[in-house]
This record gives structure tokens, C-alpha cells and sequence, in this order.
């Protein structure tokens, strides 16, 4: 939630001539990892390992039913992609290794939101 002080900081930075960039932080959880992906052409690339982003030369259906995981039926994401998101309590670290990673497996706990402003009067 965006307090009186911030709006006014922002705004400030604004008049300024500045872009503002704001984002969030969910926390952490523990999870166990189920085995990290290999030969599957397919990389993990964020630090939490909860979620996969897959176009269409992934074999989902295999990691589907390798790991568990569970398919996020797109809603406010992309449509050429499948997104794939681990049950809670797991990641796709090395197998049986305890971790903490970010978030749980809602959306808005996978993904961290990102929001730029931009001075558009100042910067054109």
C-alpha cells in the first residue's frame, strides 16, 4: 500500500525529471526439491526454481507427471506460453534438498511484480 510520504516522494522524483521503477517482495518459504531439470531442453531460470515458462518444443505432459507439477491455466499471462508451477512445499532444486525459495504457488507469489513510471513531461 503506497503511504502519504511515498506518494509524495514519487511525485517529487517525477517533477524532477526521474523515473520511479517500484516492485514487491513476498517473503520465503521452505521447500524440498524434487530434482533439478536435465535433458529437457528446458532451464529454470529464477532464483525461486517454482515455476516454468514454456513454449511450444517442451515436453509439458513429461514434466507434468515427472514432478508434479501443476499447470497455471494462463489467466492475465501470455498465451503462447505454458506455465507450470510447483505444489507447495517443492521446488525444482537438487532432489531431497531442503531450500528456502521464494513465495508460494499463487500467482501473485510466483511472479514479482514489476511497475515503471516514467516522466513522461521531463523525458519526453
Amino acid at each position: 500500500m503506497f503511504h502519504s510520504s511515498q506518494s509524495l516522494m514519487t511525485k517529487r522524483f517525477l517533477t524532477a525529471g526521474y523515473d520511479i521503477y517500484i516492485t514487491s517482495d513476498h517473503g520465503n518459504t521452505p521447500c524440498i526439491g524434487l530434482g533439478k531439470l536435465m535433458g529437457t531442453g528446458v532451464e529454470v531460470e529464477t532464483k525461486s526454481r517454482r515455476m516454468l515458462v514454456l513454449k511450444d518444443f517442451a515436453d509439458k505432459e513429461t514434466l507434468l507427471k515427472k514432478y508434479g507439477l501443476i499447470q497455471y491455466p494462463k489467466y492475465y499471462l501470455t498465451k503462447d506460453y505454458d506455465y507450470l508451477i510447483c505444489d507447495a512445499g517443492d521446488s525444482l532444486d537438487a532432489k531431497g534438498e531442503a531450500v528456502m525459495t521464494h513465495g508460494g504457488i499463487t500467482l501473485d507469489e510466483v511472479i514479482v511484480p514489476f511497475i515503471k513510471i516514467k516522466a513522461v513531461r521531463n523525458n519526453g
